[in-house]
């Protein structure tokens, strides 16, 4: 209607951010008022729906009638006993306490259903009791301003009970909003501190819903949507029409009292906000707001931009900000390198999402501190004395090598038994001084390997660049030093465009000789044990990785699973050029002092075919505790890492309790294949990872690990 009829703009807005039983007769008046002729029977079908809607019959009849049709289980006793209290219950919250109970006892008993007509008829009645917590609820909200906090707080419960019936959130997501509401409905008041760690935990529902309709229909929905591209609006829609329109209602209103508590609120544009902005990273940045095309690469984005992503990826250039509507793993590369280099990130809720899309294309300004308050705001000039002129900008961050410490005459290859973590940044990088360290420690827990050093690159660079040339060395240096001199950033980029694709055409036709092939195949048939060739990894190892204040994780190239001898010395040549593709150059090369001095290592070790694999941070991450690890973990080979939505977990090392974060909703895995290379699978889907047995183990290798 509101595309045919400009006018009724703020009634469709009302019903669907505020929608309540009196929205049938706000249509008709309209009509009679306002609206068009031609669009009468819309009108009037409109209202009728809603009307039908709010209705009170129907779904405590169904169950009641339901009990009767079923007669396995306890579930038909408490389907009529709770049918009928519903048919008679006047008090709002208790008739969506006793609707949202049912619809859980329905989830509960779903699967153990056989008759296909029973199940159907099943399915139909939790639509029912869905419909009546949607529209009671919206009558509640209506005096919400009147309830004290432990009202709002019950209401959540229920709501909670709701989405697990209706199956947007699961049984781990329930258990962790009850218990985060225990502990703030218990009889000790909370602090201020603690009353919005556990309302952030609350927030996180949305986020849980959201990542659960993408993972069970988002293929389905891309598949649709070239018919018409509305079938991108299925998941936006399917949680406004469900019960978690009121819950974001009711926890957008504790968020805002805690906020108002402690001094904060956001602001998005013109709007003042408690809730609704959550903050990754924070940061103070200025540049144009833009949507990530779909299936955009690297060259889609602009290194000024400020991007709202569907969900954080693996492969994305710098960019000015990162607005993100699902965190995915905030141990994934993408999250530890924004949060290096200062770039900040805000997760959005869908609600919000409207008002930013309105301002693509423009200018703002986007603040976030590190207590987690937001402003994205237009951009203007009375902002320039706090960011300067584009040539005055910089950041604190300056990679700088240790020159002084490398090794680079060491050119023999090195298992990594031979190493320690003392050889990080002279003969390897930290990933292979680290596995030496581990191997040493733990033996064959660590799976075997070796590692080519810094000095076999170097001696590489030694090779003219072309046939009478200058050495590759002082071909480079010249470059770096030519690219340093122009001003103009587009010409710069350009220019170090041209030379890295040089460089690594050159990279990968160069031959280091006959001595490096001998030394490649002793090691190869040393770690293979004179069996059969294993599948390896090969990782790049560079000397300007976890230096103070930079990770550089992800930046750099792994080939996965590489069988058989040619493979692996191409697979090794491919790790050799990658730190000079241009996105691991942007993202470094800005705070890169003494560029020439960057040399890749190699790890080069057998594959493990992971069942399961993430990362293990033994700190949390959020709040800086030591008391506490965080866990993220996917199903497969390289989990956590490349912007999966992960199984996210806080451990606390004392105790063992577990916080859980977030569900595993990526939809496929990584396996390794019998062959070589990787196979892609679909993931179970399952709603628990780890197992209580498995993080017994992690907790008591991280103490092993410290010790």
């Amino acid at each position: 209607i509101a595309d045919k009829d400009k006018g009724f703009q703020d009634l469709r807005a009302k019903i669907h951010g505020l929608p309540d039983a009196g929205d049938a007769a706000a249509v008709r008046a309209y009509a009679s008022s306002k609206g068009k002729k031609s669009l009468m029977p819309e009108y009037e079908e409109l209202a009728a729906n809603i009307d039908a809607l709010y209705s009170t019959e129907g779904a405590a009849d169904a169950a009641v009638a339901m009990s009767e049709m079923m007669q396995e289980s306890s579930l038909p006793s408490a389907l009529d006993t709770l049918g009928k209290r519903l048919q008679t219950e006047q008090d709002q919250g208790m008739r969506m306490a006793l609707a949202s109970r049912l619809m859980g006892l329905l989830r509960k008993h779903a699967a153990s259903v056989k008759d296909p007509e029973t199940a159907l008829a099943l399915m139909q009645l939790s639509l029912a009791l869905e419909a009546e917590v949607y529209t009671v609820g919206n009558g509640i909200l209506q005096g919400l301003d009147s309830l004290d906090r432990a009202d709002r707080l019950e209401l959540l419960d229920r709501a909670s009970e709701a989405l697990y019936g209706s199956g947007f959130i699961g049984t781990r997501h329930l258990i962790g909003v009850k218990e985060s509401l225990a502990r703030l409905q218990s009889s000790e008041v909370p602090s201020l501190t603690r009353y919005r760690e556990e309302l952030r935990y609350l927030s996180r529902v949305s986020e849980w819903s959201s990542q659960w309709l993408q993972f069970n229909f988002g293929a389905q929905v891309a598949w649709l949507a070239p018919l018409d591209p509305l079938f991108h609006l299925y998941t936006q829609d399917r949680l406004r029409g469900s019960a978690l329109l009121f819950y974001s209602r009711v926890i957008d209103s504790l968020v805002k009292d805690a906020n108002k508590l402690a001094g904060i609120q956001h602001q998005l544009f013109d709007r003042r906000l408690g809730s609704g902005l959550r903050a990754l990273n924070p940061g103070l940045t200025r540049g144009t707001l833009r949507m990530a095309p779909e299936g955009a690469t690297q060259d889609d984005f602009d290194r000024n931009g400020i991007y709202i992503l569907p969900e954080t990826t693996s492969d994305l250039p710098p960019v000015k900000g990162i607005l993100t509507r699902g965190e995915g793993s905030s141990l994934s590369h993408v999250q530890l390198l924004a949060r290096n280099l200062g770039i900040p990130n805000v997760v959005v809720s869908e609600a919000l999402v409207p008002t930013i899309d309105e301002r693509l294309g423009t200018d703002v300004v986007m603040a976030v501190s590190p207590n987690g308050v937001i402003q994205l705001v237009a951009d203007s000039r009375k902002w320039d004395p706090v960011f300067g002129t584009e040539a005055e900008e910089q950041t604190d961050l300056v990679i700088r090598p240790d020159i002084k410490k490398l090794q680079l005459d060491a050119r023999n290859l090195i298992p990594l038994s031979k190493l320690r973590a003392t050889d990080s940044g002279r003969k390897s990088g930290p990933k292979g001084a680290n596995l030496g360290e581990l191997r040493h420690l733990f033996g064959d827990r660590v799976p075997d390997g070796f590692v080519i050093p810094f000095g076999v690159f170097r001696q590489l660079l030694e090779q003219p660049i072309v046939t009478g040339g200058p050495s590759v060395w002082d071909w480079m240096k010249g470059q770096y030093e030519k690219i340093a001199r122009v001003k103009d950033l587009d010409e710069q980029q350009e220019l170090a465009n041209i030379f890295l694709k040089q460089l690594r055409d050159w990279v990968m036709a160069s031959d280091p000789g006959p001595q490096f092939h001998s030394e490649l195949k002793t090691e190869l048939r040393r770690v293979w044990g004179g069996r059969a060739p294993k599948g390896v990894f090969l990782r790049s190892d560079t000397n300007v990785e976890d230096l103070a204040g930079f990770v550089g994780a992800g930046l750099n190239l792994t080939v996965p699973n590489v069988i058989g001898y040619d493979d692996i010395f191409a697979s090794v040549l491919d790790v050799w050029a990658s730190p000079f593709t241009e996105r691991s150059y942007k993202w470094r090369q800005s705070h890169m002092v003494d560029p020439e001095y960057v040399f890749p290592a190699v790890v080069v070790q057998i594959g493990f075919p992971s069942e399961k694999s993430g990362v293990m941070v033994t700190t949390g991450v959020e709040s800086g505790e030591s008391g506490w690890l965080t866990v993220a973990v996917n199903e497969g080979v390289g989990g956590a890492v490349d912007g999966q939505a992960a199984e996210s977990l806080r451990i606390n090392k004392s105790t063992g309790e577990v916080l859980f974060l977030a569900q595993a909703t990526a939809t496929d895995q990584v396996q390794l294949a019998p062959g070589g290379g990787v196979v892609r699978v679909p993931t179970s889907g399952a709603e628990t990872l780890l197992q209580p047995g498995e993080i017994k183990q992690l907790v008591a290798f991280a103490r092993e690990v410290a010790q």
